[in-house]
């Protein structure tokens, strides 16, 4: 069905103005044609999810390189033996994949919060959906374990 973009009254199927306002009609969009717009446009935000490597990835990577050399000859420096040494070794590599996890969760937030979140406001406007149902086709569109589905709460 067709409806104008100003004032939502219906419009007849060859009708290009609104009878009462005078503004463009636009046709309403199917469930099936909403939850395909809005899968792609989901993945491709989840792709941008994935894909982020700010600084603060790179700094734990570089930890993840340096420490261990670091911890290593540090505790030989002071005397320890090898198997502490190998043990200090461990503790700052599990500490360093800890880190190198907590940056990439820190830097998706980040790019959600100051990026995604505003293409969705757009996504919405430029195709008039409301909220309630651009949730809708993206529970049934994408896999909940998706790195954009864990965020979308925050709408």
């Amino acid at each position: 069905m067709r409806a104008c973009q100003k004032c939502g009254a219906p419009a007849g199927p060859g009708d290009e103005l609104c009878r009462f306002c005078g503004s463009p009609v636009y046709r309403q969009l199917t469930d099936e044609e909403t939850e395909a717009l809005v899968k792609v446009f989901l993945e491709s935000q989840d792709k941008a999810l994935k894909g982020l490597n700010g600084p603060r990835v790179w700094a734990a990577f570089a930890a993840l390189v340096v420490l261990p050399f670091a911890a290593y000859f540090g505790s030989r420096a002071l005397g320890a033996g090898w198997l502490v040494a190998t043990s200090a070794v461990l503790f700052v590599i599990a500490a360093c994949f800890a880190g190198v996890g907590g940056a990439v969760q820190v830097e998706q937030d980040l790019h959600f919060d100051r990026t995604v979140k505003g293409k969705i406001g757009e996504f919405l406007q430029e195709n008039r959906l409301e909220k309630a149902r651009f949730l809708l086709a993206a529970h049934k569109g994408m896999p909940p374990d998706s790195e954009v589905m864990k965020r979308l709460a925050k709408l």
